[in-house]
């Protein structure tokens, strides 16, 4: 981009290649200019551990290659220590929302020009709300990892040394400690509020007073505080009032003061865009109600790393009583599934899934069942094989089952069912096609979520494709590697115990995401693409 790429040099940053494939004389000088950049200059190098942006507005799994660089000096004993700092941004209102929202429905992304964006600088004169940069504690590599070892690579020339499998272990556990304490960092706002009361909202389709919208918040704002989020609101009233302003064209009170989603234009989707487009043509109809839907989804994703644990433990309890093996077993397998929909450690899930389990036994979402008492399991099968995740001897068994917190149990039940919904349809398809590649799988599942009018979220590209690679996770689904893209084959069996799964827990709910819905908003535009 002229002008815009000298000007970015001229203040440090420096431009890489989107991969290092295939130019090992461009790999190995990037690595030594990492290197050196590091160990022999002050200046602190900032990147994205994700490599990309996140269209969802969720933490990504990390990519390892620029953090490998970065920490090389260290393992090569050139720096004593190095600081890692993690920092979260969030934003009022994404500039790039709507080019999100269909991205994630497969319209491609427009190419970055320097006319493009001096066309687009008066809409810098729109209302964007606040933007909240969070910097976390520093974390120390010397103290995360230990002391670096010697190994024959230290006798290699510079140019020459590569980290080792250890080393390399080393690196994968301090990027994906940083991507959870980059989410401990976030700062939830009056948009991510709102944007999850208005889609619950939505679910519901019961369309909420404004001061029925300030008291909804209000309560919300406690619950995630039980849940440590950092929560910057203190007038939430004037607050939402504000944010009102901020997204005027996604939301609105109308004339009976009450809070309503702003549905779309309604797009024309023109023959040369559609030949571009990597999913399924998708029918205006959905669209105009799909895009302001995404959007809203958008605002709701920061705050989901919260909700999730104590989400899933309800929705596995909601189905019946059970004990607490069962449910941390089910738990961990669905966690699983979705981990590239929600990032975590899995290391510490145990621990994550006992803080989250306390929290619904306080907060009402489940209780210990009256047939509790008495109940002994025992850890070991027929042929007396541990089967317990949890014990190394007979227990006495709490049992659990659902709580009596309406409120909350809906909040977090309804916080889950976009993304198990998209998971189930993307078994579905693997079950019916059983050999397929990753892009049709993606076309298949937004064809699916249509046809079936499901939640608006199952039509995201994303969301499909982190579902699809948590089932080859999960080991329902083998994966092979061909000249052009990714070839699935499904595992009948593990495919189809994860479907009883995932349909086991789903809610029996039927949401209008159509123009019934009273909630939506109904523009009489049109528009072209």
């Amino acid at each position: 981009m002229a002008v815009v790429g000298q000007s970015m040099r001229e203040t440090g940053a420096f431009y890489i290649r989107r991969t290092l494939a295939g130019s090992p004389l461009y790999a190995a000088t990037l690595r030594r200019y990492v290197r050196a950049l590091v160990a022999h200059y002050s200046a602190p190098v900032e990147f994205f551990l994700e490599g990309t942006r996140s269209r969802s507005n969720k933490s990504l799994p990390p990519k390892y290659g620029m953090l490998s660089m970065t920490l090389m000096p260290y393992f090569a004993r050139e720096v004593t220590d190095i600081t890692v700092v993690p920092v979260n941004i969030s934003y009022d209102r994404l500039i790039e929302q709507g080019l999100f929202a269909y991205e994630h429905l497969g319209v491609p992304k427009p190419k970055e020009t320097t006319g493009g964006l001096l066309k687009a600088l008066h809409r810098l004169n729109d209302h964007f709300g606040n933007i909240y940069i969070n910097l976390g504690d520093p974390v120390s590599i010397r103290e995360f990892i230990g002391g670096s070892q010697t190994s024959s690579e230290m006798l290699k020339p510079l140019d020459l040394q590569e980290l080792t499998a250890d080393e390399f272990r080393s690196v994968q556990d301090v990027g994906d400690y940083i991507v959870t304490r980059q989410q401990e960092c976030t700062v939830v706002t009056i948009s991510n509020l709102i944007s999850i009361v208005l889609m619950e909202s939505l679910m519901n389709n019961e369309v909420l007073s404004f001061e029925q919208v300030v008291e909804k918040i209000d309560w919300l704002i406690q619950v995630l505080r039980n849940l440590r989020a950092s929560v910057f609101e203190n007038d939430v009233k004037g607050s939402i009032e504000r944010i009102l302003v901020v997204h005027k064209s996604l939301m609105k009170l109308d004339e009976n003061n009450r809070l309503r989603l702003v549905s779309s234009a309604l797009m024309n989707v023109n023959s040369d865009v559609q030949k571009k487009m990597k999913g399924h043509i998708l029918k205006a109809e959905t669209m105009v109600n799909a895009i302001p839907i995404i959007q809203l989804q958008l605002y709701a994703n920061p705050v989901l790393h919260y909700l999730v644990p104590p989400a899933l433990i309800y929705v596995i309890v909601n189905r019946g009583v059970t004990n607490k093996e069962k449910l941390f077993e089910d738990y961990y397998k669905i966690r699983k599934m979705l981990r590239h929909e929600f990032f975590h450690l899995e290391k510490t899930e145990k621990v994550k899934f006992n803080e989250a389990l306390q929290f619904c036994l306080r907060n009402g979402v489940v209780m210990l069942s009256s047939d509790s008492s008495g109940v002994v399991t025992s850890p070991y099968d027929s042929s007396g094989v541990v089967t317990s995740p949890y014990d190394c001897s007979g227990v006495v068994s709490s049992l659990y089952e659902r709580g009596e917190n309406v409120a909350l149990c809906s909040l977090l039940q309804n916080a889950m069912v976009p993304a198990l919904r998209t998971l189930l349809t993307c078994v579905e398809v693997m079950t019916q096609r059983n050999k397929c590649a990753h892009n049709e799988v993606l076309k298949l599942v937004q064809e699916r979520a249509e046809r079936a009018r499901r939640h608006a979220y199952c039509l995201s590209l994303e969301a499909a494709a982190n579902c699809v690679r948590g089932l080859r996770r999960a080991g329902a689904l083998a994966a092979r590697d061909s000249e052009q893209e990714v070839i699935y084959e499904s595992v009948p069996d593990i495919l189809e115990e994860c479907r009883r799964l995932i349909a086991s827990v789903l809610p029996e709910t039927n949401f209008d995401f159509g123009n019934s819905n009273i909630v939506i908003f109904n523009q009489d535009l049109k528009a072209k693409l």
